[in-house]
């Protein structure tokens, strides 16, 4: 029972320095924040052509600043969430909408970029359904003070088992 603990804790810890580190590394960025997000996007692979359509070229090309400061800051918030393991099920569900949309911005054509997104988003789901914060994290304690459907929310109502 103690590894499996310590095996959810550490793939969270992991999970959540690296969303930690690319979050800070953009926000540090200038060349990403003030014109560089579409030029990074472009350069790591092409968009869905509806996801091109409807969301590039109508929200973020109009808006990029504005769409580099809300990723970075998004990916330092889900990486803040899983290293302390506070509120991990709201840290998963903003990782899970981050690695959809950066899918969908640069998956088209390339199978590998979707399969690396893809086992992301699975890792970061696995982590909200055992309740990755309840051990070594703030979740647990959150859970003495707080009802833990609360805390859990959404993935889980009760607290794990194991």
């Amino acid at each position: 029972m103690l590894w499996k603990r310590i095996t959810v804790a550490g793939l969270r810890i992991l999970l959540g320095g690296w969303m930690l580190y690319a979050g800070l590394a953009k926000l540090l960025d200038p060349g990403f924040l003030y014109g560089g997000l579409l030029h990074r996007l472009s350069e790591l692979g092409r968009p869905f052509g509806f996801y091109d359509h409807y969301i590039l070229s109508r929200y973020v090309n109009l808006h990029e600043e504005l769409f580099a400061y809300a990723v970075s800051i998004g990916e330092i918030l889900v990486g803040v969430s899983l290293v302390s393991g506070a509120l991990v099920s709201l840290g998963v569900l903003g990782g899970c909408f981050l690695m959809l949309n950066f899918a969908l911005a640069t998956g088209a054509g390339d199978p590998a970029t979707l399969l690396l997104h893809g086992v992301l988003t699975g890792v970061f789901i696995f982590l909200g359904v055992v309740g990755a914060g309840v051990w070594w994290g703030v979740d647990g304690w959150l859970t003495r003070y707080i009802n833990e459907a609360v805390v859990l929310f959404p993935f889980r109502r009760t607290l794990p088992n194991y």
